[in-house]
């Protein structure tokens, strides 16, 4: 004797409120109970699984689109679109720059970050690795 059942599962999106609904948020983070959310110039942060967030500083003036994000030897890593690679120490706090060694077309605009071992790598659009 043979039985087939078949279930249908819908998701339950719910929308967070403490993140402006006209925010683009192209890159999430997840790290044990700690979630970044890169938005258009500032990184989303929640330590207690999303729900509660507060808003990071102002990357940079001129950045305006966080493409990817990571947390990684306890520094936040966004990658951005056409302006590279910013670092926080401070989480979230300050931003510094670190392009040293992107070259080519393409190769400040971040797509993904991803760690192996101890060493972080980027993905460019337009460049290859990092």
């Amino acid at each position: 004797m043979f039985f087939l059942f078949a279930i249908n599962v819908f998701a339950q999106w719910k929308q967070h409120e403490s993140i402006p609904k006209i925010s683009n948020v192209p890159s999430i983070y997840v790290d044990g109970n700690n979630i970044y959310a890169g938005a258009d110039s500032i990184i989303y942060l929640s330590g207690d699984y999303g729900k509660n967030w507060t808003a990071s500083s102002r990357i940079a003036e001129d950045v305006d689109f966080v493409s990817a994000v990571i947390k990684y030897q306890n520094k936040i890593f966004a990658g951005t679109y056409n302006f590279g690679v910013f670092v926080s120490d401070d989480n979230g706090n300050s931003w510094t720059q670190i392009n040293n060694g992107l070259n080519g077309a393409g190769s400040t605009t971040i797509s993904d970050f991803v760690v192996r071992g101890d060493s972080l790598y980027a993905g460019t659009y337009g460049s290859g690795i990092f």
